[in-house]
């Protein structure tokens, strides 16, 4: 994962992929979607949720 997101620039050399930088990226994109009105604030909550606790891909 770590490498996959270096590829697509969405980590910085050296960063690793972490739960928290996962919920960072969702949050972004989260509140450009709402900000552009694409999502509500009930599916906003429910994507960070995910985010926070839903599994995450392997290393």
């Amino acid at each position: 994962m770590t490498r996959a997101w270096r590829r697509l620039g969405l980590l910085k050399p050296g960063e690793a992929f972490t739960r928290d930088r996962y919920v960072d990226c969702v949050r972004a994109s989260v509140a450009k979607l709402r900000k552009e009105s694409f999502i509500t604030g009930k599916v906003a909550t429910f994507y960070l949720a995910q985010a926070a606790q839903g599994e995450l891909p392997k290393q």
